[in-house]
């Protein structure tokens, strides 16, 4: 988007937005690493965390009443007596 601007000021705006550009830079990556972002993450994370495990109880118990074994391993998910499954 083209804007107009009064004669002489473009090399104001550039240098003003440079120095935005140089505060977001200084900025966004403090603020990822503020005590509040990494508290909200955690509490975000945890409520996913506990939901997913839910889930997985409700697949591992309608496996189970249906005989079928279903072993977590570190790389994933195993049927046994079944080609190997990753999830």
């Amino acid at each position: 988007m083209a804007i107009q601007l009064p004669p002489g000021s473009a090399s104001r705006l550039r240098k003003m937005m440079e120095t935005l550009v140089d505060d977001l830079a200084n900025q966004i990556p403090a603020l990822f690493e503020s005590e509040d972002y990494q508290t909200r993450r955690r509490d975000h994370r945890g409520g996913f965390s506990a939901e997913h495990e839910r889930e997985m109880s409700e697949i591992f118990d309608d496996a189970r009443a249906r005989n079928v074994a279903i072993l977590r391993t570190p790389v994933g998910f195993s049927l046994p007596g079944i080609a190997t499954a990753m999830c």
